[in-house]
């Protein structure tokens, strides 16, 4: 039994020490699209739309506005489960899922290819993954977190955040750049599911 209190203190300690490492505060981002149709572009507002990551141990939430659509997503690695809150227009809708492993992912980090973003020197990866183009990356070493890397699957093997990436859905390419980056303390009650009824989303059927 002492033996086994020992061994929980030490195990304790050490997620304890590993989160205290990570990276704590809020990064805004800052998304453009690539690729959109000419009804698509008609459809954006003329600035391009922000997404705050607030980050906080083994926890991340996001929040994104746009086009009257508001999204929080919340993620948390302890439970690997990512929660998104969307309200289109009043119309509250809830779903939860488990967080994604890539474990087919590869990256190839670029020697010499480095660009400063937001302050931080970034470095250069690209991400290559099965049935879909190759994405390119750069990361800070400064900046680490274990929480991030675990809700965007595809950036577990990088050595820091990622402060520009892209994501591709539907032919869509946005790109994420990193405008802000503020170290502070955050409370947990950042990280509370967003007041109102939201009704969950209807499971789809499987064919």
């Amino acid at each position: 039994m002492k033996c086994l209190s020992i061994l929980t203190l030490l195990t304790f300690g050490l997620i304890t020490c590993t989160y205290s490492q990570d990276f704590e505060g809020t990064i805004l981002y800052e998304v453009s699209y690539m690729n959109l149709t000419k009804e698509m572009k008609a459809m954006l507002p003329e600035e391009n739309p922000k997404s705050i990551f607030s980050i906080k141990g083994a926890k991340i939430k996001t929040e994104m506005d746009m086009m009257g659509t508001k999204m929080i997503i919340l993620s948390d690695i302890e439970t690997n489960t990512s929660t998104s809150y969307t309200d289109v227009m009043g119309q509250k809708i809830k779903s939860t899922m488990p967080m994604e492993d890539a474990d087919e992912v590869d990256i190839a980090l670029v020697d010499g290819e480095t660009k400063k973003i937001a302050g931080y020197l970034c470095k250069k990866a690209i991400i290559k993954q099965p049935d879909s183009p190759d994405v390119e990356v750069y990361y800070s070493e400064d900046l680490k977190s274990s929480a991030f890397s675990s809700m965007q699957s595809q950036f577990k093997k990088l050595k820091g955040i990622p402060l520009e990436y892209q994501l591709s859905q539907q032919g869509v390419t946005m790109t994420y750049s990193a405008k802000e980056i503020v170290r502070k303390l955050l409370d947990d009650s950042v990280f509370n599911p967003p007041e109102g009824d939201y009704k969950k989303a209807p499971v789809m059927p499987k064919y």
